[in-house]
């Protein structure tokens, strides 16, 4: 089953699944990708705002989030 999500000027035509290809479209102009080089490209975007956060945090905050952590490994 095909899906088709709007985003401002720009279509995004896929499958349900999430995978395979993705066609984009914008102004009349279509390019079709592979799913995962969206993922890829999103969450390189996600690591880079993860770190410029952790790089915002105050020791005591880092160090909530280091114990946090290690809990769940326990």
């Amino acid at each position: 089953m095909s899906i088709t999500t709007k985003v401002g000027a720009v279509t995004f035509i896929h499958n349900a699944s999430m995978t395979g290809e993705i066609e984009i479209e914008r102004a009349g102009l279509a390019v079709k990708v592979p799913f995962e080089a969206l993922l890829k490209i999103v969450s390189d975007k996600v690591r880079q705002q993860m770190i410029e956060g952790i790089e915002e945090l105050r020791p005591h905050e880092i160090l909530a989030l280091a114990a946090s952590k290690a809990s769940k490994k326990a």
